[in-house]
């Protein structure tokens, strides 16, 4: 079994106006045999969502990342 846990900090950024934040991510992994592992994500575990640009030329249009789950199988040979 192996637990990973990543803690991030982002500072506010002045233009465009995007607010500091933290987040962290986390995996869970068990190696089932020498060449398979199975293995579950979660990213941005601290806000439903936060926002990490915003694009002033041509528009307004600004990007948000969202919690996210996800879980994986690797097969090794």
């Amino acid at each position: 079994m192996q637990f990973d846990l990543i803690g991030r900090y982002v500072d506010q950024l002045a233009a465009p106006n995007i607010p500091k934040y933290i987040e962290m991510d986390t995996r869970i992994g068990w190696q089932a045999t020498k060449h398979v592992e199975f293995s579950f994500v979660g990213q941005n575990l601290l806000n439903n969502h936060h926002l990490e640009f915003i694009e002033t030329i041509g528009g307004l249009a600004s990007t948000e990342v969202r919690r996210g789950w996800y879980a994986m199988v690797s097969c090794t040979y």
